[in-house]
């Protein structure tokens, strides 16, 4: 158990370095003794229960109030966010993100405040979503100078035609550094 989770958390995470076998045997204490409060934060991912279902157990990344990191491969014209997500797509729309990144347009978690935001626009989001809201606070978003959301990639959302049009072809994949398949 210790060894799968830790390699799950470092997944989700992004980190290179695994959590404290400690921690990861408290968790499994507290899955195993089947509390509805299983809700905690460990090597950088949150880890909750279904209210309903308390045996289902979902990590997410953990929510942060700091930007995350963004790193720009200039060989394959490439991006990588937060240790976990891999920026592509057709080479027009790369070009224009790239040229725009950080000036006009930044990367972000989508966050509460986000989703609340789309909620708004856009009602069919909330009734038809089968994923806990605390997995989709997680993912990528591109917002304005305003911090207002421009585009959910994972999510197929855009807020307006222009931006489907500079967005629609770029790629947010979840490559991250440890993989769960792969052992270093």
């Amino acid at each position: 158990f210790i060894f799968i989770f830790s390699r799950i958390l470092m997944t989700i995470s992004g980190k290179i370095y695994p959590t404290k076998s400690k921690n990861i045997i408290t968790l499994y204490k507290r899955i195993k003794s089947n509390k509805n409060n299983l809700g905690m934060n460990i090597g950088g991912c949150h880890i909750f229960s279904d209210k309903k279902i308390t045996y289902k157990v979902f990590v997410s990344r953990e929510i942060m109030k700091r930007n995350r990191k963004q790193k720009l491969n200039l060989e394959t014209k490439k991006i990588f966010w937060d240790n976990r997500f891999e920026i592509a797509g057709k080479y027009k729309q790369i070009l224009y993100f790239l040229r725009e990144l950080d000036k006009s347009i930044f990367l972000d978690q989508l966050k509460l405040d986000g989703w609340k935001q789309l909620c708004l626009q856009n009602k069919e989001f909330k009734k038809n979503n089968k994923i806990p809201i605390k997995c989709i606070l997680s993912l990528p978003v591109i917002k304005n100078k305003a911090m207002n959301l421009i585009s959910i990639p994972n999510l197929k959302y855009y807020s307006s035609f222009e931006n489907k049009k500079n967005f629609s072809d770029i790629y947010f994949n979840f490559k991250p550094n440890i993989s769960l398949s792969h052992f270093n």
